[in-house]
């Protein structure tokens, strides 16, 4: 069970936004005299430090009636003048004073304290929005509650609450959810529910909702049901709830799916509070033994939570300020048909902050969770934004694709909870209108970045895991679900520090993707399931395909022969004799580190004749070029007609128009951006210059040469490679790249898209290999 883990508490990992009173405003509220007769100077301070702290918070607390000389209380008539004086400052620097909680300082005296609320009086489409994930086992009252909350109609106990969220026939028909379903409630800056019931019963458009609202709760409706339960963790790791909200049925108690939904809150370090529903129907004494069992698996060595029973406006108070630091969880009783309790929820929801870090000075990072096709409008996507600020007409970086590369794609309008606006910043979800992009070319989990990261995608990457459950041994090549951020994709385990893994075990393990390559970051938190098998953990490393190279450099042109029979010499010539070198011809060779085309070249221009042709190989390995170098000196190969230099073929270092010929062999399908290398390609060569590529294809003709030649290349050459250099995974990377490489029609356009001229290609063995080639225009 994911309730193993023990709960690293939250404020260790993330900057949130808390609402802990703020000493620096409260130490000019401790005079009295000040509070009921303040004067110009003092309102001048209070003003500048009510603003320098809403320039940092959107909202915070004070407290009323507590002074510097341990008095503490004020009648209700002087605290009442305070807070009229205190609300026309905030007033004028743009906010709003909340009161939230009057406390007696005890029974025998008059005395109170007023604890208040400051928010910011939101300004156009700037309203704060906190993403809560509600969870917990099928028929525990979920999605009835979000519709009493955001519809502001009590339930008629038949299930016409939810009825209102459901997004297809068969929830309706069975009352239970099988999407991920999302709606929404506001509150305007004085506290106040936004969201009203329209006289057909059903809720205010969101956009009316968002224009009136300082905050906005987004309520991400999650199913219950043990068979959807990977919708369920892709919900909580895609959308990055700040909260999690756990229901639990009053008469059903704790069962099924709870402790596991616990559990996957608990590994994404996500603060979570409790509902217990349906106290209408519930005797007293089964509702106590629910509680009973909650608060003992709560203080469990697992969970390591404090609950705290909300019946009170104090309660509330207590709790959502210290929700976050001091790892409390709040438990509410509330009944969705008689309304019992549901204000103390209503008011806990006001005063939850979000928990994202600021990073609108980073570079846009926006993940994508759902792709729709919307007509007149084209493709859209919507998710979150990671980092940065995104704008409309912004470029940015669309992928990876399936081959691990990314594209430009330009931003139409973006909406935020389908409200128009003009941009998006980090920490919000949003929606994007693109520009000439179809809805197949995009899938969940892609990535919209600035281009400024130059972004690569990742095959393979290290993770540290702690193995929560597994009823036997996890060893090497096992397959699972990894859910990572927007990912969720089926990964192999290459290898690990250990021989094999248990319940319990922690180890760092080598995964590969199985059907894409994606976008990842060191420190993303990922969860690893399959069937019962469950395992949390970390990305701590990210394998890019230069380390490929780097770990086969040495017998790089051994395991060609291997590859390709040893006919990818033959292939080479013929490769050369297609470029038909004149005298003074100057050719780059790019992802050439070993040298084979460069001395193939040479040679060519000693036999025939051919005076002064000189080769740049290029190459991103280092390693590579050091052996490419060691060959050329010990064939004579002068310096002046071979230069050896490390680049990128996505970036070249060279001025434009400058070489005669351009050749990459059995390289482009390892970039990350196979049209980048195109550009480059025709930027760097004169006008008349001629492209040629020589690559292993997707598409051979003959059923039994291909038959063949996939079961060699799947199943005996990753063991060749680890036969003969002890590196199997590598070579398990280089034939799932010739897969994923598009085939010689589509590579074929690629060329011509990026403006070269009489394009052509030719196969060699019925198509395993094919030799690409055109030229830039003179």
């Amino acid at each position: 069970m994911f309730t193993n883990v023990c709960n690293d508490s939250s404020e260790n990992h993330l900057n949130h936004n808390s609402l802990k009173l703020d000493l620096n405003i409260n130490s000019l509220l401790n005079q009295k005299k000040e509070l009921l007769k303040p004067d110009p100077e003092w309102i001048g301070l209070f003003s500048d430090r009510i603003q320098t702290k809403l320039n940092e918070s959107t909202e915070f607390m004070i407290d009323i009636g507590k002074f510097h000389n341990n008095q503490i209380g004020m009648t209700i008539n002087e605290l009442d003048t305070c807070f009229e004086n205190l609300n026309e400052i905030t007033a004028s620097v743009g906010a709003n004073l909340i009161l939230l909680c009057r406390k007696q300082i005890d029974h025998s005296s008059n005395f109170y304290v007023y604890e208040c609320l400051v928010r910011r009086k939101s300004k156009d489409d700037d309203f704060q929005e906190v993403r809560i994930a509600v969870v917990g086992n099928v028929d525990s009252g979920k999605s009835t509650l979000l519709g009493v909350l955001t519809h502001c109609e009590l339930d008629n106990g038949r299930g016409l609450a939810r009825q209102k969220l459901f997004r297809h026939k068969h929830e309706i028909e069975t009352g239970r959810t099988s999407s991920i379903g999302n709606d929404i409630l506001g509150f305007d800056s004085s506290g106040k529910i936004v969201n009203k019931p329209t006289t057909h019963g059903n809720a205010q458009q969101w956009s009316k909702i968002c224009e009136e609202s300082s905050k906005v709760i987004t309520f991400i409706d999650l199913a219950g049901h043990e068979k959807y339960l990977k919708t369920t963790i892709f919900g909580m790791t895609s959308h990055s709830p700040d909260y999690a909200l756990l229901m639990i049925g009053a008469n059903a108690g704790i069962i099924g799916m709870t402790k596991e939904h616990l559990g996957v809150t608990l590994a994404l370090n996500i603060p979570v509070f409790v509902v217990i529903t349906k106290i209408d129907m519930c005797p007293a004494n089964i509702l106590q033994s629910t509680i009973s069992s909650l608060k003992k698996i709560l203080k469990s060595p697992g969970c390591r939570k404090i609950p705290i029973l909300v019946e009170s406006d104090e309660d509330v108070v207590i709790s959502a300020t210290n929700f976050v630091s001091e790892r409390l969880c709040p438990i509410f009783q509330v009944s969705n048909v008689e309304g019992t309790n549901l204000d103390y929820l209503k008011k806990f929801l006001n005063l939850l902050c979000s928990r994202a870090h600021n990073f609108d000075n980073s570079p846009a990072e926006f993940q994508i969770d759902e792709i729709y096709s919307v007509p007149g409008v084209g493709t859209v996507v919507s998710g979150l934004s990671i980092k940065g600020v995104i704008k409309a007409n912004d470029i940015l970086l669309l992928g990876p694709d399936s081959l691990g590369n990314y594209h430009n794609v330009a931003i139409k309008s973006i909406h935020r909870k389908r409200l128009a606006v003009k941009e998006v910043r980090s920490g919000q979800t949003a929606s994007f209108a693109l520009k000439k992009v179809k809805k197949n070319e995009v899938r969940k989990g892609m990535m919209m970045l600035c281009p400024s990261l130059n972004p690569k995608s990742f095959w393979e990457f290290e993770g540290e895991i702690l193995v929560l459950h597994h009823p036997t041994t996890i060893t090497a090549r096992y397959q699972a679900m990894v859910h990572c951020g927007g990912i969720r994709q089926t990964a192999q385990i290459l290898s690990m520090n250990q021989n094999c893994l248990r319940t319990g075990d922690k180890a760092k393990v080598h995964f590969r993707f199985i059907k894409n390559p994606e976008y990842l970051t060191v420190g993303t938190k990922l969860i690893f399931r399959e069937g019962r098998t469950k395992a949390i953990g970390t990305v701590t490393k990210l394998f890019v395909v230069n380390e490929v190279f780097d770990s086969v450099a040495k017998n790089y042109d051994l395991m060609n022969d291997f590859m390709s029979f040893g006919i990818h010499r033959y292939w080479k010539s013929e490769f050369i004799q297609k470029l038909r070198p004149y005298a003074g011809t100057k050719l780059i060779d790019v992802a050439g580190g070993t040298g084979d085309i460069a001395f193939e070249f040479l040679q060519y221009a000693k036999e025939n004749g051919i005076p002064d042709c000189s080769v740049t190989v290029c190459d991103v390995n280092e390693k590579m070029l050091q052996l490419g170098r060691r060959r050329a000196k010990s064939l004579g190969i002068k310096e002046s007609d071979c230069q050896w230099i490390a680049g990128d073929a996505m970036n070249l270092p060279f001025e434009s128009n400058v070489f005669d010929a351009y050749t990459i062999s059995f390289g482009i399908r390892n970039a990350v951006d196979i049209n980048q290398v195109l550009a480059e390609a025709h930027r760097v060569l004169k006008p008349g210059g001629m492209f040629l590529c020589l690559e292993f294809s997707s598409q051979i003709n003959n059923p039994l040469i291909k038959i063949f030649y996939d079961w060699y290349s799947f199943e005996i050459i990753p063991v060749i490679g680890e036969l003969v250099t002890a590196q199997w995974n590598s070579y398990q990377y280089l034939v799932e790249s010739i897969r994923k490489f598009p085939d010689q029609e589509t590579f074929k356009q690629m060329i011509e898209m990026n403006d070269f001229k009489l394009v052509y290609y030719d196969n060699y063995l019925s198509g395993m290999t094919s030799i690409h080639y055109g030229y830039k225009p003179s």
